[in-house]
């Protein structure tokens, strides 16, 4: 699908994806007179195994339940018949469907076309990004699907939605999050901005409830997660460091380098400023390098040195 160049980008619309005449044109009018469009019982349609749209607005279907049962269903649902050949599959028009059974609609137009599943994937991901339905967490998991099941790059990707490489790949990130952070995505709580400095980082269930009570902005979020990490956040055994207030000995072939008293002076001056414990550690060999060490106790901790440090 990705190889037709009818089917690029988002500005054509869902009805030049599928290679469909655009509506209000003659040949739309032309197929429409000729069948095209079809009214089908509502207990005949079944949803689309390749939605990427895993949340549903109840106010929002109500909404539209509303607007259905004054007006009807205004636009046809695309289907496809089912691969058991037990009624049809929804592949565009899944939220319309669930609002027509809540305005107690009998039936619903649709227009019926063979449609692989690698095209069910794109044009459910395209219809959903065209009207901005999908939180950042589904939009990640339609990306990894057209990726791991149908063998996309993300080059391709980005060339099917319109959007550049760069954007592919920072919401394929969102999935290394915890999956209790993932949920505060997909439930609105927390937004991609907010959750994708937490990536990678060993606090980032504890950070993600303190983003929500603090109601800290993205650029917030990124300025307290550079200050852990530079001042000393446990990092990932995996990687090698060695997590802050660590009690592990260091090795035995390593001299450990002793301290003297303006070192000791200047720690307990940090430490009484900051009001955390401090350790500096010279580099053996280099009497000017090192590494500044703040252990803190809780996050609360952390929050109040970043907000001192920006204000240098």
């Amino acid at each position: 699908m990705i190889d037709d160049p009818k089917r690029r980008g988002l500005g054509r619309g869902l009805a030049a994806l599928m290679g469909e005449p655009a509506p209000g044109s003659d040949a739309a009018a032309a197929r429409t007179a000729a069948g095209g469009v079809r009214e089908i019982p509502i207990e005949q349609l079944k949803p689309n195994p390749y939605q990427p749209r895993k949340v549903f607005n109840k106010e929002a279907l109500e909404e539209l339940a509303q607007s259905i049962k004054s007006k009807g269903v205004l636009q046809p649902l695309l289907v496809r018949r089912a691969k058991d050949g037990q009624g049809y599959e929804i592949i565009a028009g899944e939220r319309r469907w669930r609002a027509a059974q809540l305005a107690k609609i009998h039936a619903v137009p649709v227009v019926i076309k063979e449609i692989t599943d690698r095209d069910a994937v794109e044009i459910g991901l395209i219809e959903n990004l065209q009207r901005e339905d999908l939180n950042a967490v589904e939009e990640a998991g339609a990306f990894l699907q057209l990726s791991e099941e149908f063998g996309y790059s993300q080059d391709q990707i980005a060339q099917v939605i319109g959007k550049s490489r760069s954007h592919v790949t920072n919401i394929l990130r969102l999935l290394q999050l915890p999956k209790p952070v993932i949920a505060l995505v997909i439930t609105g709580k927390l937004t991609a901005g907010q959750a994708r400095p937490l990536i990678g980082h060993p606090l980032a269930e504890q950070l993600a409830q303190r983003i929500i009570e603090g109601r800290l902005t993205a650029r917030e979020v990124e300025k307290l997660v550079a200050v852990g990490r530079a001042v000393g956040t446990p990092a990932a055994a995996k990687k090698g460091g060695r997590p802050a207030g660590s009690t592990a000995k260091p090795a035995k072939d390593a001299a450990p380098v002793r301290k003297d008293a303006d070192t000791l002076a200047f720690e307990r001056g940090l430490a009484a400023a900051l009001g955390m414990k401090v350790e500096i550690e010279s580099e053996a060999g280099n009497a000017e390098a090192g590494r500044l060490i703040v252990h803190y106790q809780k996050l609360e901790q952390l929050d109040e040195l970043a907000k001192k440090l920006s204000k240098r």
